[in-house]
């Protein structure tokens, strides 16, 4: 409880949500990249073998690409986020006053570069964890028996 009445006193209601649009904003066009790219890549994969379902081990491939390249787009976007949410902590000493402040100094001290710093972890993740979701999204509707 002290840390929700520290956060309403040095801002208010509005502390409670910093980070919340620029969040919101990532995870459309991620989710739309990677839904988009896996779906390519299996039909892609389909066209080219005349399989009439990829395999477990091609679904992860798909997966993997698919998640790597959606979070790698948006990554810039969830740095930003991170960033105005760790605002002034003791980890993120660094106090920054709304998003395009995150965007003028990240860039200005560490250059386009800082926009992706962390994305190694980050992958180490999504990749997994997209590959595995996928496996188990298309068995589900293999089982369920719905149709591309």
């Amino acid at each position: 409880m002290p840390t929700v009445k520290q956060m309403w006193h040095e801002g208010g209601m509005r502390t409670f949500y910093r980070g919340l649009v620029i969040g919101l904003v990532g995870v459309f066009p991620y989710s739309a990249i990677d839904m988009s790219t896996f779906e390519a890549l299996k039909l892609a994969y389909l066209r080219s073998t005349g399989l009439e379902e990829p395999g477990v081990l091609a679904l992860l491939a798909f997966g993997s690409i698919s998640g790597s390249v959606g979070a790698t787009s948006v990554y810039p976007l969830n740095l930003v986020r991170t960033r105005l949410q760790a605002s002034g902590s003791s980890g993120h000493p660094q106090v920054y006053t709304g998003m395009w402040d995150v965007v003028q100094k990240t860039h200005a001290n560490e250059g386009i570069r800082g926009f992706y710093r962390g994305l190694l972890p980050t992958l180490a993740k999504v990749v997994p964890a997209v590959s595995i979701s996928y496996v188990v999204y298309e068995h589900s509707k293999r089982q369920l028996g719905v149709a591309d």
